[in-house]
C-alpha cells in the first residue's frame, strides 16, 4: 500500500533514473511551454541551433530570460521592421557570441542603452552610438596584457582591458541587448604578414556594415584602419580569408585563431571586403562524402611546380546548398595536387581545363602510393617540388602508421651514394673532418636491430704511427666481446688528426652523428641502442662528445681521462647513464683530482635536480693510467636511450649542434644555458623553458607521448628575467615529422609536433 510519504520518494527515484540527456531536454521543453507566444519561436530557434555543449551546460531559465529581453528590445526600437526574422533570430536573439564564457550582460547593457537609442532611425545609427560610448562608459581599453583572448564582457570590464577579440564580443553583446543585429568577423592570418584581427558587422536595416570595436569613426560605418588591408584577403585560402561567425550551421567553420579546435559556424565574406571580381577561368571544386553524406574536411590544393597554395579551406557539409562547393578559379591547363586530410590523407592529381569537380569518398582507404609520392618529394632536397610539397604536408594530419612508412622512404628516397661509398670504404666525412673506422659484429642481430658501441682510442698529440697503433689495438684487443649482452656492432673510430684534442673539438660531434646515421641506414642499427666508451685520449673525447649530444646515446663511459674545463658540461648528462673510471695513481695532468672534483659536482647536481645523473666515478685505489675496464661494453649494453626526458638542462658549448632532446635552437651560442621541463596532467601538458639570456627562436619538438591528446599545451618561458605564458593547440602533421627527420636524421627524435616557443614580454 502506497503511503503519502512513499509517493514522492518513488517519484524522486524515478527522476534519478532518467538519463541526464532526457532531464536536460525536459528542462528546455518546460521553459519553451512557459514562454510567451510572442517570443516562443525565438527560444525554439535558439535551442534548435545551439551547440550540444551550450544546450547541456546553460540554464534554460537564464537563456529564456535572455530571449525575453531580446523581445523587449524588439518591441521598443523604431527599426524592428527593418530586420528580417532570420537575421533577428541569428544575430539578436543569441546572448553569446563566440567561445567566451557564458556570463551574460544583456540585462545591464539594455538598461543602460535601450532608452538612448530606441528612437533612432535604423540599427546602423544605433550601433555607431553604442560603439562611441560603450568602452568609455565601462572604462575598457585595448591592451595585450588582458588575461585571455576570448573574454566575456564582464571579464573585460573587470580588467579594464581587452584585445580586438574581447572588444568585439563586448560590442556585439551590447548591440544585441538593444535589438541591433551584430556578428563577429575576423581573419586568422593577414596575407603576407601574418597576425589575426577581429571586428564587428552590424545590420543597418539594408545590409551588413563593418566597424572596429572601440574604434568609433564619426564619418560612419565601413571605415576602419584595416579597410585597405582587408582588400588583400584571399577568399580561397581559409586562414587568409575574412569570415563571419554564423549562428546556425553553414557547412563551414570559422577559423578561430585563438582556439583552432573551436567549431564555430562560419560564412566566408571576403568578397564584400575585396570587391566583386568576375573571374571567367575554369573552377576546381572539391567535395567530400562519408557514408553518402557531405562532410567538412580540410583540403589543400597546391601547384607543386610553382609552390603556390591555390586553396586551403574546408569542404562544405550538409545542410549547405548542394550546388555550393569549396572552389577556386585557375588558369586553364593547370595541374594541381589536391589533398584531403581527414584522419588519413587522400591525394588526387588533376589538370583543370574546364570546370572540374574532385570528389573524395572518405570511406575508401587512401592509396598509399599517392601519398608516398608526396613524401618522397618532401624528403628529397634535390626534387624541384621539395619545398612546396613539404609545406603542403605540414597541413596533412599525422597518423602513427605513417612513421615506419616515412622512415622506409627516408632510407630510400635521398641520394646517399657518396655517403654509402664512404661507409663502404670505412671512412666518415663532414665538411671539415675525415676519419677512418673499423667495425665488426658481435653475436646475432636482434629483431629490433643491432646495438652499436663506439670505442675511442688513446694517443692524441703524437705521431701518425702511434695513433694508428692505438686505434688498431682498440679495435683488435682492448675491449672484450660480450655477445651475451645482445648482438651489437663494435666500432673503433680513428681520430681525424693527431692533435691533442683530436676527439674533442667542436667538429667531432657532427662527425659522430653522421657515423651513427650511416650505421642506422646501412647496417640496421637501432638508434636507441648506441653507446660510447673511450680510454685515455678517447676518454677525454667521451667526456666532451657525450655531453654535447646525450640524446644520441643510451649510455657512455670515459676511462683514464678527465673532464675538459669549458667543454665537459656535466649538467647535460642528467638523462644519460655516464661513468668514468680513474685510477688513484693516474695523476698526470691532474686527472685523478679532476675526476674527484667531477664526482663532487655530479652528486651536487643529483641533489639539486632530484633526478637523473645515473652512474658517476669508479675510483680504483692503487691503479695507474692503465685501468681494468675491458668489460665496460657489457655494462653499456644494459641501457636503452631515453628521447623523452621530463627534464633537462642544455649548457651550450658551440654554435654547431642545434638539437637537444625535444628542443631545437637554430642559433645555439657557446656559454648559454637553457633549462627545460614538462609537467603532464590529464588537463594538458605544460612545458617550462628558462634561460638567463633572451631566446627568440626556440622550437619544441615533443613526442606525442608527452602531450595529452585533444588538450591544449601551455608554454611558460622565462628569458632574461622576463616571463610569459601562452596556451597553444597541438596539431601533429606529416610535414612536421618530415621536417624534423631531415633536421635530426633520427626517426625517434623526429616529431609530428612543432611548437614555436614564445618570446618573453
Amino acid at each position: 500500500m502506497m503511503t503519502a510519504l512513499s509517493a514522492p520518494l518513488l517519484f524522486h527515484a524515478a527522476l534519478q533514473k532518467t538519463p541526464p540527456e532526457a532531464r536536460i531536454r525536459q528542462a528546455w521543453e518546460t521553459e519553451i511551454k512557459a514562454a510567451d507566444p510572442a517570443w516562443r519561436s525565438d527560444l525554439q530557434h535558439l535551442l534548435k541551433h545551439s551547440s550540444p555543449a551550450d544546450v547541456q551546460n546553460l540554464n534554460p531559465k537564464t537563456v529564456a530570460e535572455m530571449v525575453r529581453l531580446a523581445h523587449k528590445a524588439g518591441t521598443s526600437v523604431a527599426w524592428r521592421k527593418q530586420i528580417p526574422t532570420e537575421i533577428w533570430q541569428d544575430y539578436v536573439v543569441p546572448p553569446w557570441v563566440i567561445t567566451e564564457p557564458r556570463d551574460f550582460m544583456r540585462r545591464d547593457f539594455q538598461a543602460k542603452y535601450l532608452g538612448k537609442v530606441k528612437e533612432m532611425k535604423n540599427p546602423g545609427e544605433a550601433a555607431m552610438f553604442i560603439n562611441q560610448h560603450l568602452f568609455a562608459d565601462y572604462k575598457v581599453v585595448y591592451n595585450t596584457r588582458r588575461l585571455r583572448t576570448d573574454q566575456s564582457s564582464r571579464e573585460s570590464i573587470k580588467q579594464g582591458m581587452a584585445t580586438c577579440t574581447g572588444l568585439s564580443v563586448m560590442l556585439i553583446e551590447a548591440c544585441r541587448a538593444v535589438g541591433i543585429p551584430a556578428r563577429f568577423v575576423g581573419i586568422a592570418s593577414w596575407p603576407g604578414s601574418g597576425g589575426n584581427h577581429s571586428w564587428v558587422e552590424v545590420w543597418d536595416g539594408k545590409s551588413w556594415r563593418f566597424v572596429g570595436a572601440a574604434e568609433h569613426d564619426p564619418a560612419g560605418l565601413d571605415r576602419a584602419w584595416f579597410t585597405d588591408r582587408a582588400k588583400s584577403a584571399k577568399e580561397s585560402i581559409r586562414e587568409e580569408a575574412i569570415w563571419a561567425v554564423a549562428f546556425r550551421a553553414t557547412g563551414q567553420t570559422f577559423p578561430a585563431a585563438w582556439a583552432p579546435q573551436a567549431k564555430l559556424n562560419g560564412i566566408n565574406v571576403t568578397k564584400r571586403y575585396a570587391g566583386e571580381v568576375v573571374d571567367t577561368r575554369p573552377k576546381l571544386r572539391v567535395v567530400a562524402f562519408r557514408k553518402g553524406v557531405r562532410e567538412a574536411t580540410p583540403i589543400l590544393v597546391t601547384n607543386l611546380k610553382t609552390g603556390e597554395v591555390i586553396l586551403n579551406t574546408m569542404t562544405l557539409q550538409d545542410p549547405a546548398d548542394v550546388n555550393l562547393h569549396a572552389e577556386v578559379a585557375v588558369d586553364p591547363g593547370t595541374t594541381l595536387t589536391v589533398v584531403a586530410s581527414q584522419n588519413l590523407a587522400r591525394v588526387k592529381h588533376v589538370t583543370v581545363s574546364s570546370d572540374t569537380l574532385v570528389r573524395f569518398d572518405l570511406d575508401e582507404a587512401p592509396k598509399a602510393e599517392e601519398l608516398d609520392d608526396l613524401i618522397r618529394k618532401a624528403l628529397n632536397p634535390s626534387t624541384p617540388e621539395n619545398k612546396a610539397t613539404l609545406e603542403l604536408l605540414k597541413s596533412v594530419a599525422w597518423d602513427d602508421s605513417l612513421k615506419q612508412r616515412v622512415w622506409d622512404l627516408y632510407k630510400s628516397s635521398i641520394n646517399r651514394d657518396e655517403m654509402k661509398a664512404d661507409f663502404d670504404q670505412k671512412v666518415v666525412r663532414t665538411s671539415d673532418r675525415t676519419a677512418p673506422f673499423l667495425w665488426r659484429t658481435v653475436g646475432e642481430k636482434p629483431a629490433g636491430g643491432w646495438g652499436l658501441v663506439f670505442a675511442l682510442h688513446g694517443g692524441g698529440g703524437t705521431t701518425q704511427e702511434f695513433n694508428d697503433q692505438q686505434w688498431r689495438g682498440m679495435f683488435e684487443r682492448y675491449y672484450k666481446d660480450h655477445p651475451e649482452a645482445g648482438g651489437y656492432i663494435y666500432c673503433a673510430l680513428r681520430a681525424p688528426n693527431n692533435e691533442w684534442n683530436g676527439f674533442y673539438d667542436d667538429s667531432i660531434a657532427p662527425l659522430v652523428r653522421k657515423l651513427i646515421e650511416s650505421f642506422v641506414l646501412f647496417e640496421g642499427v637501432n638508434p636507441n641502442l648506441v653507446s660510447m666508451t673511450g680510454a685515455s685520449h678517447g676518454g677525454y673525447g667521451t667526456f666532451v662528445i657525450a655531453p654535447k649530444m646525450p640524446d644520441r646515446f643510451a649510455a657512455a663511459n670515459a676511462s683514464a681521462s678527465a673532464p675538459s674545463p669549458g667543454e665537459t658540461q656535466l649538467v647535460n648528462l642528467m638523462n644519460l647513464p655516464f661513468t668514468w673510471v680513474i685510477g688513484e695513481n693516474d695523476t698526470a695532468y691532474g686527472r685523478a683530482d679532476r675526476c674527484k672534483e667531477a664526482q663532487v659536482a655530479w652528486e651536487a647536481l643529483r641533489a639539486e635536480h632530484g633526478t637523473g645523473f645515473k652512474g658517476g666515478m669508479e675510483w680504483l685505489p692503487g691503479v695507474g693510467h692503465s685501468v681494468p675496464d675491458r668489460d665496460k661494453v657489457r655494462d653499456l649494453r644494459a641501457f636503452t636511450r631515453d628521447v623523452t626526458p621530463d627534464k633537462f638542462v642544455w649548457a651550450q658549448t658551440d654554435a654547431t649542434l642545434q638539437g637537444f632532446y625535444w628542443l631545437h635552437d637554430p642559433s645555439p651560442k657557446d656559454g648559454e644555458m637553457i633549462a627545460a621541463r614538462v609537467e603532464s596532467a590529464a588537463s594538458g601538458s605544460t612545458f617550462i623553458i628558462s634561460s638567463a639570456a633572451a631566446q627568440n627562436d626556440l622550437v619544441l619538438l615533443p613526442q606525442l607521448s608527452q602531450v595529452t591528446q585533444g588538450k591544449p599545451v601551455t608554454i611558460r618561458v622565462s628569458f632574461a628575467g622576463k616571463e610569459r605564458s601562452v596556451l597553444v593547440s597541438t596539431e601533429p602533421t606529416l610535414g612536421n615529422y618530415i621536417q624534423s627527420l631531415l633536421d635530426r636524421g633520427d626517426p625517434d627524435l623526429a616529431s609530428p609536433l612543432r611548437i614555436v616557443a614564445p618570446t618573453a614580454e
